[in-house]
């Protein structure tokens, strides 16, 4: 785990990343998180799914920035990405979705501590429900009270959503269950 990167090592990965995907000698990179460490999936020109993690520096640098700019030079504009543990704001989620009309956004159990994440809410109510997935990062993440992240949380998240939207649990577990099969191509 690397911890603190500077701007200029986040920058010479993410030029290192450009090259090797170009070049075709990769397909998996671990997260972009400047302050944590880096995992998830890229694939380039190739056709199948993405999964990004981008979260760390912020303002007119951010990582978020950064990792789309690098995006949108590598791949396809109809390439199926995966946002994870998506934290941006309701600009970021526009910018994407603009870039990338496929992109689908993971929403964690963030959106239940809204103490440390205000603005997550505020980004949620204004994201449109069929480009969202719940998600738990389980078990990376722990809630408020320290609990350890479980898929069981979806619950508690699709509850938030249900209220949030003014719909039915059934509904948003409907809905978000359909992106996550579009998302993937899984059949069922």
């Amino acid at each position: 785990m690397v911890s603190r990167e500077t701007k200029q090592q986040v920058e010479s990965w993410l030029s290192d990343l450009e090259v090797l995907v170009k070049e075709k000698k990769v397909c998996a990179i671990e997260k972009w998180t400047p302050n944590k460490h880096r995992s998830g999936l890229l694939a380039g020109k190739w056709k199948f799914w993405i999964a990004s993690h981008c979260r760390g520096l912020s303002g007119e640098d951010s990582t978020d920035d950064k990792c789309l700019g690098v995006m949108r030079k590598v791949m396809e504009k109809d390439n199926h990405i995966h946002r994870h543990c998506f934290l941006g704001n309701i600009d970021m989620y526009r910018k994407w979705k603009s870039y990338f009309p496929n992109c689908k956004f993971g929403i964690s159990h963030f959106l239940l501590m809204e103490e440390k994440y205000p603005d997550i809410r505020s980004t949620v109510c204004n994201m449109n429900i069929n480009d969202i997935i719940i998600e738990t990062s389980a078990p990376y993440l722990s809630n408020k009270g320290g609990r350890t992240a479980c898929p069981s949380m979806t619950y508690d998240i699709a509850q938030q959503f249900a209220n949030l939207f003014n719909v039915s649990l059934m509904e948003v577990a409907s809905v978000t269950t359909s992106n996550a099969l579009k998302l993937y191509n899984i059949k069922h």
